[in-house]
């Protein structure tokens, strides 16, 4: 019947944006390719759990193997958001809270998300050229600039120092997750080792 319940939800499937479809897909695949594994995870289900028809997934994936650079993209801007929304927490003019933020904000999302940054990062590890990284590296460089312009600390080579504070904060995280510990006091503690790096008072 044409008021049907069945024939609702078609007409409210079809109608769906295409970005709504595809962010519901890379949902989809994130949750799967966690619980079961990439291999183990077929189109299928993915599918399934989307909801969506399967001729909608090979209108923009070939291969399950596909997905991964949308949900690396996905995994790269919500860092940054998470990041940002942290600093942007802080007064306008606290340059050392706002550096303070971004690492311990940072190294929590690192620690928190790590098996979906092993997953979507698995084969980028060395990548030099990686956009990703480039972004988060703009992100602290930014801070570091504007505070450093500000007079918070004196004027340095910002990239170096915000490459210092990326894998820095990258090598924390890794040691936190095999070792254990507070996010929060290991925060802390490279926010500090950073401010004193500036010329900071390190507390």
């Amino acid at each position: 019947m044409e008021g049907s319940p069945l024939k609702t939800k078609q007409r409210q499937r079809q109608v769906k944006p295409a970005e709504v479809r595809l962010d519901e897909l890379v949902s989809a695949a994130q949750v799967l390719f966690l619980e079961k594994g990439m291999k183990a995870t077929t189109v299928d289900d993915i599918v399934e759990r989307a909801g969506v028809a399967k001729g909608t997934f090979y209108h923009y994936f070939n291969t399950k193997t596909d997905l991964l650079p949308a949900l690396r993209e996905r995994f790269a801007r919500r860092f940054l958001e998470r990041a940002s929304e942290a600093v942007e927490a802080c007064a306008e003019d606290d340059w050392r809270g706002r550096l303070s933020a971004w690492c311990q904000r940072s190294l929590s999302i690192c620690v928190e998300d790590f098996r979906l940054h092993d997953l979507v990062y698995a084969d980028h590890y060395h990548d030099r050229s990686d956009p990703d990284l480039n972004q988060v590296l703009d992100q602290v460089e930014a801070i570091l600039r504007a505070g450093g312009e500000a007079g918070a600390w004196p004027q340095a080579d910002w990239r170096r120092l915000a490459v210092i504070a990326f894998w820095s904060m990258h090598g924390l995280a890794d040691d936190l997750i095999a070792r254990g510990g507070d996010s929060e006091e290991v925060g802390r503690f490279l926010s500090q080792r950073l401010l004193a790096m500036l010329g900071g008072t390190g507390t």
